[in-house]
């Protein structure tokens, strides 16, 4: 079923980021193609991990964002979990262990 609406679906999609100024729409040899816009982006090498205070689920976020992690819902599907803190992890025997959050 969704698959008859993938174009649709996707034609709204990019209408919606190039709008937001996250795309830049152009016509190449009579196709529309899409690019990223560099200034949409923002990267960072300042990292930290964030963990789920019910699973085992971790995000690595920019240092800058962490502050917007927090509380936010779990992205593991059968959790109802929230990110907080500071999260570190160790591996025993070959399964992640979850020091502190």
């Amino acid at each position: 079923m969704i698959s008859s609406h993938t174009q649709t679906i996707y034609s709204r999609l990019m209408h919606a980021l190039r709008k937001a100024g996250v795309v830049a729409q152009y016509d190449v040899k009579g196709s529309e193609v899409w690019g990223l816009q560099p200034e949409s982006l923002k990267l960072s090498t300042l990292l930290q991990a964030i963990g789920c205070d019910r699973c085992t689920e971790r995000l690595v976020v920019a240092k800058t964002a962490h502050a917007s992690w927090q509380g936010q819902p779990c992205h593991n599907d059968c959790c109802q979990g929230s990110y907080t803190g500071i999260c570190r992890f160790r591996k025993k025997n070959g399964i992640l262990l979850r020091l502190t959050v």
